[in-house]
């Protein structure tokens, strides 16, 4: 895609409900590219005679939006996605220093942004900020990624994970998990995650945010986490 698309347009999308896929569509156009695409949700209440008109935006709007056509330039940090779930474990992520993603090509695609050296700022949806590290290794298949147990012994991640064993079942072909192995520099368990008003969210699994309300983030997170 080109570098710049569509920059004079801002597309708002006026509905009562999104299906998920058009839901990440609006998210990776907006994240991923910058395009200026948001949607609204208004529904109507009744209270006897009375009615009430409720709105919700998908994308919380920026702290300080910044005016149609700017472009901020890309602070350096990357933003992570970790899907706690049945296929991935945020505990086992700390222990085994990873993160992970998988069951098809839109989340995983994603993973091969990063490089050794590049630092991430992890997000589990619904919960919070856990994270900050920097990436040791490029992604790569479950099948591939060893870690050590408490003995000292090479094994394979889904030797010692329930939920990676589970993935490795699960996930075969294009939808298999790939890993990339970080290197913490700060973590915090799910129950003491950092969420504030105004924070960045995308379903990307890695995104280079180029926004006001990602420089915040990382600005409030590194105060947050003690990070310079």
């Amino acid at each position: 895609m080109p570098e710049e698309l569509n920059a004079e347009h801002s597309l708002v999308i006026v509905a009562s409900s999104f299906d998920d896929s058009t839901e990440r569509i609006v998210n990776y156009l907006a994240e991923l590219y910058g395009v200026h695409i948001n949607a609204v949700f208004f529904r109507v209440f009744k209270d006897g005679e009375r009615e009430y008109l409720t709105r919700a935006w998908l994308r919380e709007p920026s702290i300080a939006p910044e005016p149609i056509g700017a472009e901020l330039d890309w602070n350096g940090e990357y933003y992570i996605s970790f899907g706690h779930d049945d296929f991935r474990n945020w505990d086992d992520a700390v222990q085994y220093g990873f993160i992970s993603a998988g069951g098809g090509s839109w989340y995983t695609r994603t993973l091969d942004l990063l490089s050794p050296g590049d630092r991430i700022w992890v997000n589990v949806p619904q919960r919070g900020y856990v994270g900050v590290g920097i990436v040791k290794e490029s992604s790569i298949p479950i099948e591939a990624f060893q870690v050590t147990d408490k003995d000292g012994q090479k094994k394979n991640i889904a030797e010692v994970s329930s939920a990676a064993t589970r993935a490795k079942a699960e996930w075969t072909g294009e939808k298999t998990e790939r890993f990339v192995r970080i290197e913490w520099i700060k973590t915090v368990p799910l129950a003491d995650a950092v969420k504030e008003r105004g924070f960045f969210g995308n379903q990307n699994t890695v995104a280079r945010p180029r926004t006001a309300s990602w420089d915040h983030t990382v600005n409030r997170l590194k105060a947050r986490f003690g990070v310079s």
